[in-house]
């Protein structure tokens, strides 16, 4: 199951790529069908369970620290459309950054 949800085996170095997401099922979705192309995922960062404006600031949080994180190259955002998560913040945040997004 390593490899499927894109965990580096020992050797194969650190993955690029960070993945914040709203949803468990989503964030299990990408980082398997990166993994299936040989894209090592360096953090997958899950949904908060709080509600509103906690789930807003949560989420961006994490997108935050991957934004920070100096070996992320690039950083995929998955935002379900069932989570209170207020999407615009988060569209604000990504063209805020200097990273692939």
């Amino acid at each position: 199951m390593g490899q499927e949800m894109g965990v580096s085996a020992p050797g194969a170095g650190r993955g690029k790529v960070g993945v914040v997401a709203s949803s468990a099922g989503a964030l299990h979705e990408v980082v398997s069908l990166l993994a299936r192309q040989g894209i090592v995922v360096a953090h997958g960062i899950g949904p908060t369970v709080e509600p509103g404006a906690q789930a807003t600031a949560g989420f961006l949080a994490g997108l935050q620290a991957l934004q920070d994180d100096p070996e992320v190259e690039v950083v995929v955002a998955i935002v379900s459309e069932t989570r209170d998560i207020d999407d615009d913040q988060v569209l604000s945040q990504v063209h805020g950054s200097n990273r692939p997004a």
